[in-house]
Order: C-alpha cells, then structure tokens, then sequence
C-alpha cells in the first residue's frame, strides 16, 4: 500500500548509502535497526524493517569492498 512508503523512505532504504562500511557500522546498522523494530508500533512497518534485517544478515554489506 502506498500509505507505508513515506514511512520506508524515512527508514531502511537511507542505510543503502556508502556511509556505512566495514563490519562495526554492519552490527551497527542491525542494531539500529533492531531499535527501529522494537519502537514502532505499526506491524507493517515492523515485517519490512524484520526483511530488511534479514537480507543485511544474509548479505553483509560493505564486507567485500
């Protein structure tokens, strides 16, 4: 649905940029997400931020570059 994008743009999607590399700022970036989970009360947008800390866990991000 269209309601929850304003919500997605504000969250995990601006983790995408090179600001984060390295393995500290991917624990970092799980935390904060993790965070993000626990404090939102919108169950939509708790299921999108759990997928994107899944993909994060499968696919580490910034490790090989």
């Amino acid at each position: 649905s269209d309601s929850n994008n304003t919500n997605v743009g504000a969250g995990p999607n601006n983790f995408g940029g090179g600001a984060f590399t390295g393995p500290d700022a991917h624990e970092m970036m799980k935390k904060q997400i993790e965070q993000m989970i626990q404090q939102t009360e919108d169950p939509n947008f708790k299921q999108q931020l759990r997928s994107v800390l899944e993909q994060i866990q499968s696919n580490p991000v910034g490790l090989d570059r």
